[in-house]
């Protein structure tokens, strides 16, 4: 990638085949931006995009969830927002039947309510 010209970024997870593209503008360094992917059942996931700049005009991207939920408990969880009507992205059957090894990737959809 040039990263002297203006750039598209998007990406696809598993389970999560949808994405709203980011263009990042040249020489972009030192931001954080939020990106937008959808899951199976098009709910949003935000993840966080690290910019930066490196030696030699190199870009880096840092890419990641804002909360990893681990359910080690056996009991079949199922994650939601207070307030959203709808459960957290990412989260399908296995999850209902607290079969899902993985951990869930977890962002809040509503900024206004931070409360789990």
């Amino acid at each position: 990638v040039d990263v002297s010209s203006k750039f598209d970024l998007g990406i696809n997870l598993e389970n999560f085949p949808s994405c709203k593209e980011l263009t990042i503008p040249p020489n972009t360094h030192n931001r954080k931006v939020l990106l937008r992917i959808y899951d199976n059942n098009k709910r949003m996931l935000k993840l966080v995009v690290r910019i930066s700049m490196l030696k030699g005009g190199a870009m880096k991207l840092t890419i990641s969830a804002q909360f990893w939920l681990v359910n080690k408990s056996g009991l079949p969880l199922v994650f939601k927002q207070n307030g959203c009507k709808q459960p957290a992205a990412g989260q399908f059957e296995e999850h209902e039947q607290a079969r899902s090894v993985t951990p869930l990737l977890f962002s809040f959809s509503d900024a206004e309510e931070l409360n789990l």
